[in-house]
């Protein structure tokens, strides 16, 4: 099971029950750490009615593959969500915008932030004392929690950057697995 929470700064809408996150949009579930500066045109695009421009993220990841839902994506993010499954949990992040992850063993659990200065104040207040690993940017990471425990690596997958456009292309290629579980 993957549980998501998320404390808000509210850039763009009202500090609503509706505009907090995670958000539910179809299939996917998510919360966001950023600012979409496109969100009102990819709204149009979509025929969506959003208030808040993390709302834009999860409807784009519930129509499209994950590559192309993001590729659209004009802004910062940090984005954590889960789509079909409720034991799969994709997390990626663009360069602005830091995201960490800590492995609980013991416990089998997954822990991530925004940042490791947030990571390291929650691990410290619960007790824990866990190596904490930086995500790199353009790369999206997929866990499987029923591997959890088991000799097993999440999958990294690489995203590549367009010189000709000036922000994120993706294309997925596996490139190799992560060594921190």
């Amino acid at each position: 099971t993957i549980v998501i929470g998320h404390v808000r700064l509210a850039t763009h809408g009202s500090v609503t029950k509706r505009n907090a996150h995670p958000f539910e949009i179809g299939e996917v579930v998510g919360a966001h750490n950023g600012v979409i500066y496109n969100y009102n045109k990819l709204a149009e695009k979509y025929n969506k009615s959003i208030e808040v421009d993390s709302e834009i993220i999860f409807a784009s990841l519930n129509l499209h593959p994950m590559e192309k839902a993001l590729e659209e994506l004009e802004g910062d993010y940090a984005v954590s969500w889960v789509k079909e499954s409720n034991k799969i949990l994709h997390l990626a992040r663009e360069s602005s915008r830091p995201l960490c992850v800590a492995y609980w063993k013991k416990a089998r659990v997954l822990l991530w932030a925004s940042t490791t200065d947030i990571m390291k104040k929650s691990l410290k207040r619960a007790g824990l004392n866990l190596a904490q690993v930086g995500l790199k940017s353009e790369v999206i990471y997929t866990f499987d929690t029923d591997k959890f425990g088991l000799k097993y690596n999440p999958v990294k997958v690489q995203l590549v950057e367009s010189t000709e456009i000036g922000h994120i292309q993706i294309h997925i290629t596996i490139v190799s697995t992560m060594n921190m579980l």
